[in-house]
């Protein structure tokens, strides 16, 4: 009887959309050997925050130029930045700060965060690591020649966020202040103008990327 009602219990139909996800480090008890080989792996490290034990760039300032726009990579006293540049006066227009890597083993891309809200963005340059150069992100992909300098910049939040990271809620902040605004006729801008919240249970592609969240597992 002990044992049907086990059975019974271990096969019950469950909604995943319920059920928590922990991150990786709580499978390590059971499937340590498991865990162990996923953490050695390039999975691990697709999404990390941007420091010295991540960043694969070279933020030494050397000039870049591609596609009309002036950009350096530089160290800052907080970590890591692009500058960019007046193509003609060389005078700087803005500096953005690199928040998250994505990518540690063929190429790195890079994200800056908005300073209001968790929205990403991802920059205009790559790090190409078997190369050892950077990639304008436009020459990244099949296109035209004659693209503008910021085609290919993308919000990390409702894109990269899926397949590169465990446990991802976009959390859409002003999405009813746009409908409102698109009621009234006024234009809006998805791309640009929504606003995120974004939470993920683990950066990078974890255990529960593939297997699904482990929270009634664990508990079972």
């Amino acid at each position: 009887w002990r044992a049907s009602v086990a059975r019974d219990a271990l096969q019950a139909r469950v909604d995943p959309v319920a059920i928590a996800y922990l991150g990786s480090a709580a499978c390590a008890d059971c499937h340590d050997d498991r865990h162990a080989s996923w953490h050695r792996t390039w999975h691990r490290t697709m999404t990390q925050t941007a420091d010295a034990s991540s960043v694969r760039g070279r933020f030494d300032g050397a000039e870049l130029r591609a596609f009309g726009g002036v950009t350096r990579p530089v160290e800052t006293a907080g970590g890591y930045a692009f500058e960019y540049r007046d193509p003609q006066s060389g005078a700087i227009l803005t500096t953005l700060p690199v928040s998250r890597t994505v990518g540690s083993h063929r190429y790195q891309q890079y994200l800056t965060r908005d300073p209001d809200s968790e929205t990403y963005y991802r920059l205009h340059w790559l790090w190409h690591i078997e190369d050892q150069r950077w990639v304008h992100m436009n020459a990244a992909f099949l296109g035209d020649d004659v693209q503008h300098f910021d085609a290919q910049v993308s919000v990390w939040n409702n894109n990269c966020v899926f397949c590169h990271n465990t446990g991802p809620e976009p959390g859409v902040k002003n999405v009813d202040e746009l409908r409102e605004r698109a009621r009234r006729g006024e234009p809006v801008d998805v791309r640009s103008e929504l606003r995120f919240d974004t939470r993920v249970t683990e950066l990078g592609i974890g255990c529960e990327a593939c297997h699904g969240p482990g929270g009634e597992h664990v508990a079972r």
